[in-house]
């Protein structure tokens, strides 16, 4: 696929293992070792180091270990969210915030649209077949990016959160993060461990 673009949505040694869904929560496997181990010595997921994350631009840092996901109790839940469960899951950085609309706008600044090297083969394909330049509900005029709104077109704010954004682009974005989103797991435990440390994390 060649074509000419204007503008336009973690990895180890090993592998790439953020930002996510429409906000883009992603991942960072980082080359580098994690931050000492500040544990209570309990097997469960329980390890979300926010004074080690402060110093990483924004992550933290949740230790691998034993982790129950699902719902449990007596609470509305839905079939899928049961019966709860107990899992493995590996250490992780995850951003403490979903990504802006000016973290995206830098992706696109940078060519994000025109790499094929950030996009999946099947993202790449749509890209070029529908021509996608940006988001779905942005626009650039004379200069200036836009956002479809329920007010009609207005300027874009950096600093909201990006929104309706397809699978292929928050993955594409991730990536170019060197960074993939979060799985279900990564977003669970990182929801619940944060909620009951009090520690700043947005799921936007």
């Amino acid at each position: 696929c060649t074509k000419s673009m204007k503008t336009r949505y973690v990895e180890s040694s090993e592998q790439m293992d953020f930002y996510g869904s429409s906000a883009a929560a992603t991942v960072w496997i980082e080359n580098q070792n994690p931050p000492p181990e500040n544990s209570n010595g309990n097997a469960d997921f329980d390890v979300f180091n926010a004074g080690v994350s402060e110093e990483r631009n924004g992550l933290l840092f949740a230790q691998g270990g034993l982790a129950r996901m699902g719902a449990r109790g007596p609470q509305f839940s839905y079939d899928n969210e049961r019966p709860d469960h107990t899992i493995y899951q590996n250490p992780f950085w995850i951003a403490s915030q979903p990504v802006t609309n000016g973290e995206f706008l830098e992706f696109i600044e940078a060519g994000g649209y025109s790499d094929f090297r950030h996009w999946l083969s099947a993202g790449w394909q749509w890209v070029c077949d529908n021509e996608i330049q940006q988001p779905l509900y942005w626009r650039k005029l004379d200069d200036n990016w836009q956002q479809w709104s329920l007010r009609g077109w207005i300027e874009l704010d950096p600093s909201d959160f990006v929104a309706h954004l397809s699978y292929y682009e928050a993955d594409a974005f991730a990536r170019f993060r060197k960074a993939r989103l979060a799985l279900e797991s990564e977003w669970e435990i990182a929801c619940n461990v944060a909620e009951a440390r009090h520690l700043t994390f947005r799921r936007g």
